[in-house]
């Protein structure tokens, strides 16, 4: 999980700066078609999905986690029924 929350990190952090790399380069010239906007336009789309991707990853990670702590609440609440239910038998 935390490597996810990391990668999310990291790609939110890269698309921020990528656009604000490409906003600055705008405002210079809001008509700039250059080749190093073009580029710049596309990184910042490829990191935008990457950071939806982390952020997707986390999510998912965060469900499946979520699961898992339900099924061992119900597992210990079954081992807990067994157990009094075994020390009843004793009495």
């Amino acid at each position: 999980m935390e490597r996810a929350k990391e990668a999310k990190a990291t790609a939110g952090t890269t698309w921020v700066e990528l656009r604000t790399k490409l906003i600055a380069l705008r405002q210079t010239d809001p008509d700039e078609q250059s080749t190093e906007a073009q580029t710049l336009a596309v990184e910042v789309a490829v990191a935008e999905d990457a950071y939806r991707d982390a952020s997707d990853t986390v999510k998912d990670r965060r469900k499946a986690i979520d699961r898992n702590d339900e099924q061992l609440k119900r597992v210990q609440s079954q081992i807990d029924a067994l157990r009094g239910a075994l020390f009843a038998s004793c009495l």
